[in-house]
């Protein structure tokens, strides 16, 4: 439990908790119990994370049980806080309302993304993923969505965002729904790849036939 405290900081901040110029110095930060959380990011981090990883990273005497873990207020609300930001539901909806080429280019380049360019959309699919079989169903949805968004508007984001038809979001169509376009739109090479895609005899314009055999 008490690894699972260290594995839990360093998850929340990007580093672990115990520092020293060698290990000895390590080890005797990790006997003095000597860490903290002064640094910037545990600001956006919840009093609730702070207290489960104090409750770890002490004495065995007072360390919590696994059983104690598992019923800590912070592992509680995870387990049914799936919410999307509010930045994340307005780019489903803006996607929903999209063309179908702008589609495309977006499911494209969602397609060509890497786990670092999509790292905090990826969290967001993961959690609203209840049952991990790689789509977003309508329940899943909804249980994410905002206390005042109705139910038809909720079928509606997913019909708008399920590409290929098949009653779900897919983890590459919700990269494309929620990918940030601004960062996207600024790497030229990207952009010049997605275009090439529906160029297909490469002279610079998607003509007509181009576009039906996009979308066919």
């Amino acid at each position: 439990m008490w690894s699972a405290g260290v594995m839990l900081y360093i998850m929340l901040c990007g580093y672990p908790p115990f520092y020293g110029e060698d290990d000895k110095e390590i080890l005797e930060a990790v006997i003095a119990g000597d860490y903290d959380f002064d640094d910037e990011v545990w600001e956006e981090v919840s009093e609730e994370a702070k207290d489960i990883i104090n409750k770890l990273l002490t004495a065995e005497k007072d360390r919590l049980t696994p059983k104690e873990a598992l019923h800590h207020p912070w592992i509680k609300n995870k387990e049914n806080n799936c919410e999307i930001p509010n930045k994340h539901l307005d780019r489903l909806k803006s996607f929903q309302k999209s063309k179908k080429l702008k589609k495309a280019a977006l499911t494209y380049l969602a397609s060509r993304t890497s786990d670092d360019d999509v790292n905090e959309e990826m969290q967001i699919f993961l959690k609203l993923d209840k049952n991990k079989d790689g789509y977003i169903t309508l329940k899943e949805l909804k249980e994410g969505m905002q206390d005042n968004e109705n139910i038809d508007e909720i079928a509606e984001i997913l019909k708008g965002v399920d590409i290929d038809n098949n009653g779900a979001i897919n983890y590459t169509e919700f990269i494309a729904a929620t990918l940030n376009q601004e960062k996207f739109v600024n790497e030229n090479k990207k952009i010049k790849d997605a275009f090439q895609v529906f160029d297909k005899d490469g002279d610079g314009k998607i003509d007509e036939e181009e576009m039906r055999a996009a979308f066919d």
